[in-house]
């Protein structure tokens, strides 16, 4: 895990963006990575709505964008939806809009729950 975080600030680090809370977000991430438990998994590594189609029914019918999958720990695509989620319902008339806007009517318990069981099926 520790070659992999290194792999992940060395590629932000290129990005030659100077931010104190990256910077904070890394320091941390180091000191509490062995924290991390359970045995790796394949995670799909962009997890947000933009990549998954919901059917009519409402549950998840697939999950696209596969560029980023790599064995690592569930958590972390779960934390990507939530995050990219919570963005979604802030940002609904922003340019910077990441995935379609949740629908209002459709309860986010339910949501979470869809996706929780299409990546449960995948593991």
């Amino acid at each position: 895990m520790t070659a992999e975080i290194a792999r992940y600030y060395a590629d932000w680090s290129a990005l030659g963006i100077a931010s104190p809370t990256m910077e904070t977000a890394f320091r941390w991430i180091r000191e509490h990575a062995h924290e991390a438990i359970g045995p790796r998994k394949l995670v799909h590594g962009d997890f947000s709505l933009s990549n998954v189609m919901i059917s009519e029914e409402g549950t998840v019918s697939a999950i696209l964008d596969w560029e980023f999958a790599q064995l690592g720990f569930p958590a972390a695509d779960i934390g990507w939806f939530l995050l990219q989620l919570s963005i979604s319902q802030v940002s609904r008339n922003s340019s910077l809009l990441i995935g379609p806007p949740v629908d209002p009517r459709r309860p986010r318990s339910r949501l979470i729950s869809s996706f929780s069981g299409a990546c449960c099926a995948l593991q």
